[in-house]
């Protein structure tokens, strides 16, 4: 994990410059806030500086840096978003691209103004001893090769991409924990699944996590142990989750609760072709994964083979198992001839809906 990297380095060493920049914005401001408690070590309000880069000039970037520090060792300039790292994210800046014969196309792509990004890192390189530089970049950063050249020679760059399963399971049981509360792991499953953090396209951080449990441990109050039916009462529920208990209640016959689960999605605005897409699709994968287990593979290998998350898979190992391979199969035939009816014209797709609900798994 890069946060980890980076706060075993500040242990040992502060260098001259830092390159920060990835998607988890929580973990670029904790990293912030932990290089200013190793650099800025009195009077703040002389000694650190932070800098909106959209607008910085290499003139401004030079003053900021060469100014003394009062009263402590070093200062700390905060660069955020800086315009010419801007400008090397886009595509091609820098390295260029290859033409048809294999030449590269530097010119065409370069920076607009090579004489000014020459500044910048002119800037880099002549860092004094007295000033630490942050460079804080919110998102993917391309190859910006000549920048991250010059911040090596002087200092460090590290990405902070989302955190794996394992650290985020970790962080959340943590997260709760500052506010004396303890969750299981079957709970930490389900927080994690029902957050999206870990879905393939997901936009979510650690910032949407954390406001969801500071609102779960206001609902639990004096409770100490966070349950499932908190959780319910709190986050917004998934597409993806309200399917998995569709297709549990009608497994289980309770027919009333799944209907009751189909009228909530349409209420929220979902179609009824989205909603039939995503049941066939969970059913296809519920059938593949059962399918695997039988050969010997646990979800995260399934997950693997499938190409999807593993607590996706786990959870249709779970719901495949109890609904067996046999009803899987009816299921997903019966999810077929419902999409055909619709699309044939022979049933409105409001009761074609409807009678799969009742009819599924029989």
């Amino acid at each position: 994990m890069s946060y980890r990297a980076f706060n075993n380095e500040l242990k040992s060493e502060i260098k001259k410059v830092y390159l920060l920049y990835g998607q988890e914005s929580y973990l670029l401001d904790n990293a912030k806030e932990l290089l200013k408690k190793r650099v800025v070590t009195a009077f703040p309000e002389l000694n650190y500086n932070v800098i909106e880069g959209e607008a910085l000039t290499v003139e401004q970037l030079q003053n900021a840096c060469d100014t003394f520090p009062f009263g402590s060792e070093k200062k700390l300039v905060v660069v955020r978003q800086p315009s010419f790292l801007t400008k090397a994210n886009k595509k091609g800046d820098e390295e260029g691209e290859e033409t048809e014969d294999g030449e590269q196309e530097v010119e065409s792509k370069a920076p607009k103004d090579s004489g000014e990004l020459k500044g910048y890192l002119d800037a880099l390189k002549e860092l004094p001893d007295t000033c630490c530089l942050l460079l804080l970049y919110y998102g993917n950063l391309g190859k910006a090769k000549k920048v991250k050249d010059a911040v090596s020679k002087a200092g460090s760059e590290f990405e902070f991409k989302r955190i794996d399963k394992d650290d985020l399971a970790k962080w959340v049981k943590n997260s709760f924990g500052r506010f004396n509360k303890k969750i299981g792991f079957k709970e930490m499953d389900y927080f994690i699944v029902l957050s999206g953090y870990l879905d393939k396209n997901s936009e979510k951080n650690l910032y949407d996590l954390e406001n969801e449990i500071n609102k779960i441990s206001a609902f639990v109050g004096k409770e100490e142990d966070i349950a499932i039916k908190h959780i319910d009462a709190v986050m917004p529920k998934s597409l993806e989750n309200d399917i998995f208990k569709l297709i549990n209640s009608c497994a289980d016959k309770r027919i009333s609760e799944s209907l009751s689960v189909l009228s909530d999605l349409l209420v929220q605005g979902e179609e009824i072709f989205a909603i039939l897409a995503m049941i066939t699709k969970q059913m296809r994968t519920m059938t593949s994964v059962v399918e695997l287990s039988h050969k010997g593979m646990d979800a995260k290998a399934a997950a693997s083979r499938l190409k999807v998350h593993e607590f996706y898979a786990k959870n249709c190992l779970n719901y495949g198992r109890k609904i067996g391979m046999q009803g899987l199969i009816k299921g997903l035939n019966n999810c077929v001839s419902a999409e055909l009816n619709v699309k044939s014209g022979k049933m409105d797709k409001r009761l074609a809906m409807e009678m799969l609900i009742i009819n599924m798994f029989q």
